[in-house]
């Protein structure tokens, strides 16, 4: 059960810790805007289940309450600084929740499930579509050079679809047409 000190904490949770950002974005900002996604990825991919994507995009980040935001040149800085870090919200969460839940948060974007692999898309993508809208419409010239580096990092994600096995061919065409629009007409 999430107790009510988290869920009335979830919403104040802002993201891009570190970075100026013209409009703020909280955690949930985040999580609906991946559901959203993820509504239009189960259309893309009808051998996926929006309902246990949509779950995955609104628990995915809750230990954020409990650590906050961490900066992400700090976080993904060396893999052994990420792995402490998810070890302490872990436990943080599973304090304040049980282990089986804190497992699903951390494993909500795990690649071994059709689900967990389009949320980990959405993941990618939202966080790419909030920070072209950060420089192209207000003209954020701290994210430039951030965007610039995610940018170049998004069109990985096709190479990853192509190599996901649990996704039908059509289904992965599908999915990377959506993918290219979002993405070329920003």
């Amino acid at each position: 059960m999430i107790n009510k000190n988290l869920i009335s904490r979830f919403s104040s949770i802002t993201r891009f810790s570190g970075s100026f950002l013209f409009q703020q974005e909280t955690v949930p900002d985040h999580c609906s805007e991946m559901a959203l996604l993820c509504i239009n990825f189960s259309e893309l991919v009808p051998e996926s289940n929006v309902r246990d994507m949509c779950y995955r995009c609104v628990i995915h980040d809750l230990e954020e309450v409990l650590t906050t935001d961490i900066t992400r040149h700090i976080k993904y800085h060396d893999p052994k600084i990420k792995e402490l870090i998810d070890k302490a919200g872990f436990e943080m969460l599973s304090d304040e929740t049980s282990s089986e839940f804190a497992y699903q948060v951390f494993h909500a974007k795990d690649h071994d499930t059709i689900e967990g692999f389009l949320v980990y898309l959405a993941d990618r993508i939202q966080c790419f579509l909030k920070m072209t809208r950060e420089v192209e419409e207000y003209g954020n010239r701290q994210l430039k050079r951030d965007l610039e580096v995610f940018k170049s990092n998004i069109y990985l994600l096709f190479n990853e679809i192509d190599g996901y096995d649990k996704i039908a061919d059509q289904s992965k065409k599908n999915l990377k047409d959506y993918l290219n629009i979002l993405i070329t007409t920003i």
